[in-house]
């Protein structure tokens, strides 16, 4: 008999949940149509005020052109709301990075390249700010947080179109 009493409690909760329903907003930056086609989301974070969402641009994977045992790719970084940098002694909301790596699959090593600060999300309007950091590689292993960007990077299709 105790077993019984419970149900009805059981059922209420369930009940008060399930109607407990509330609007959710969708950003603007996930209900553009070219991010499962040509940008692959990556992780979605916090970052001060602003919630960043990182992609790998698929349209940017190839070759190195020096050296064919190294890959390059961009990784986006779009901010919502934009961030505020200071260029120029000017102070301009930027709202997306793009960021150059290099991945060489075989050594399981990854280097950051030039990163560029953008008006507009995904990368596009106008360029703000070049910061070009130096190309020095990392070793990765399995549990470093960046080895699941390296191991999709490394396994991403070339686009071979110049």
């Amino acid at each position: 008999m105790n077993k019984l009493s419970f149900l009805p409690l059981l059922l209420l909760s369930f009940g008060a949940v399930s109607s407990n329903v509330s609007s959710v907003t969708t950003s603007p930056v996930l209900n553009d149509p070219r991010v499962p086609s040509l940008f692959l989301p990556m992780q979605k974070s916090t970052f001060g005020e602003s919630t960043t969402y990182t992609y790998i641009d698929r349209s940017s994977v190839q070759l190195h052109q020096y050296n064919t045992r190294i890959r390059q790719f961009s990784e986006i970084v779009n901010y919502v709301p934009g961030q505020e940098i200071i260029s120029n002694n000017k102070t301009q909301s930027y709202q997306s990075l793009v960021t150059a790596y290099y991945v060489n699959c075989n050594k399981m090593e990854l280097g950051k390249g030039t990163i560029h600060a953008y008006q507009d999300l995904f990368g596009e309007g106008q360029l703000l700010y070049t910061n070009d950091a130096p190309k020095r590689w990392e070793v990765l292993d399995k549990n470093t947080p960046r080895y699941n960007f390296f191991k999709i990077a490394c396994d991403l299709p070339l686009n071979n179109k110049k």
